[in-house]
């Protein structure tokens, strides 16, 4: 199965496989679960430098 997302946590929790790409060519395959500490290429890293990081205490949106 190809599952196409922009959101790395989810894709981690349960892709076997995770291909990165970037302008349509393929740039880096990673195991899942792994992109964290397996990312090589620039883009990759980029892209895990864009997450949000969460911390503090969480507060309900009314």
């Amino acid at each position: 199965m190809i599952f196409i997302c922009h959101d790395i946590a989810l894709i981690e929790s349960f892709a076997h496989e995770i291909v990165v790409m970037y302008h349509g060519d393929v740039v880096e395959v990673i195991e899942g679960g792994q992109i964290s500490e397996k990312a090589k290429h620039p883009y990759t890293k980029s892209l895990l430098n864009a997450i949000f990081p969460v911390h503090g205490e969480m507060t309900e949106v009314k």
